[in-house]
């Protein structure tokens, strides 16, 4: 199992993307929110 995490600019923490995981939406919510701020980083955590 591994965890996506996403940092949506420099200044804010890491977001857990798992709980989004477990509704299968992940992807969406990854896409909405990446079009909203273009400086998105993420990683992922095993």
């Amino acid at each position: 199992m591994f965890t996506v995490q996403v940092k949506l600019n420099k200044s804010s923490d890491w977001i857990d993307l798992e709980e989004y995981y477990h509704e299968g939406r992940a992807i969406d919510y990854f896409n909405r929110v990446s079009e909203q701020y273009p400086k998105l980083a993420y990683r992922v955590v095993k």
